[in-house]
């Protein structure tokens, strides 16, 4: 088990949320007056008591408020211990969550074991998020058995129960498939079911999908909107593909300056692609100031992120001296990388420089 698979399967896990409001007239009504009037901690105050008497929804809602800091300083250790004595009496959030804080190891001992069985527990009560959560774990194959068809049942099992992230899993693990069997049309439907409970990569997803007419009909427009609900969220993949739409004119008017902006954006979150177009943008002052040092420190950043394209540009600043030392060394050195990634026109670059007797070695 790696360190990296862990954190990639602990991104995919989801926490049960504070959604079990009951009604006013219930035993919970006033703390539920108290917390939608915004008064935190009277709602604490009010559930304490009736968890101290006992009562197992009330338990797991103390916990999720000291999970979250909610009216009361963040505490996973009085958090887990609330989630379990809600547990133990078959409550299937206060489940889920106390094998979420096992999986962290936050409060508790970290034990994937002991998560995987208060998901299991959880899961055979039919709650969704624990049903994705033990699908994660069978997918990667950890602290559980590796099983596809199994996690491909919880998982289908949870989206049906209205978990998005588990319909996004699902649309995802279809387009992971051979390139020939992948069912477009199917993925496209999936992203969309949960790109409409708001899941960002799965907007994305639908918004490509209508981009490039794989899977769903051919509409800039629509692919647009998508793209700009996943954008918004702080995608960083959806931010750069966002900006492209507007420098090209895709799906809207065309508008080199807040194309820009987004490229920014996602290159201030390290997308290496939106790095180099916002280093070509400032080389030819499109929506931004044209600025070649920006350009340079932009496309170097693209270039130590593995970008072809970013090495390539910073390629031609050395062949022609701009905003750097001209080197026909150091840009023969940055074609052949970004020829070797397979970047074709860094392949053509060569031979002209070779043609021009230019190329050194």
């Amino acid at each position: 088990m790696t360190h990296s698979l862990l954190r990639t399967a602990a991104c995919l896990l989801a926490s049960a949320p504070l959604l079990l409001n009951a009604g006013c007239a219930s035993p919970y009504g006033s703390g539920w007056s108290a917390f939608h009037a915004g008064d935190s901690t009277g709602a604490l105050k009010h559930w304490s008591s009736l968890a101290e008497e006992g009562d197992a929804e009330s338990q797991y809602l103390v916990g999720l408020m000291h999970d979250e800091g909610d009216g009361v300083a963040a505490d996973p250790s009085q958090a887990a211990r609330w989630y379990r004595l809600s547990a133990e009496q078959g409550h299937p959030a206060a489940m889920n969550n106390l094998g979420l804080l096992h999986f962290e190891g936050r409060g508790v001992p970290r034990s994937i074991q002991s998560a995987a069985r208060w998901y299991a527990a959880a899961a055979e009560l039919g709650f969704a998020q624990a049903e994705n959560n033990l699908g994660v774990l069978h997918l990667a194959g950890i602290g559980v058995e590796r099983d596809q068809a199994k996690a491909e049942q919880l998982l289908r099992r949870a989206s049906a129960g209205g978990d998005a992230q588990a319909t996004a899993l699902l649309a995802a693990k279809e387009a992971d498939r051979a390139y020939a069997e992948i069912d477009w049309q199917r993925v496209a439907e999936l992203a969309e079911e949960a790109a409409a409970s708001g899941e960002p990569g799965a907007a994305l997803q639908i918004g490509v999908a209508h981009l490039t007419g794989r899977g769903a009909v051919l509409d800039e427009q629509r692919a647009f909107e998508w793209i700009e609900q996943a954008a918004v969220a702080g995608l960083p993949a959806a931010q750069f593909t966002f900006g492209w739409m507007q420098s090209s004119g895709r799906g809207c008017e065309q508008d080199t300056a807040t194309a820009s902006l987004w490229y920014w954006r996602a290159a201030d979150q390290g997308h290496p692609l939106a790095m180099t177009h916002l280093g070509v943008a400032h080389l030819r002052g499109a929506g931004v100031p044209a600025d070649d040092d920006e350009a340079v420190r932009w496309l170097r950043a693209a270039h130590q992120a593995g970008d072809a394209r970013g090495a390539y540009n910073l390629g031609l600043l050395h062949l022609r001296g701009r905003g750097v030392p001209q080197d026909t060394w150091k840009a023969q050195r940055l074609f052949r990388e970004a020829a070797e990634a397979g970047l074709e026109l860094a392949d053509r670059k060569l031979e002209q420089m070779r043609a021009a007797g230019l190329a050194l070695n």
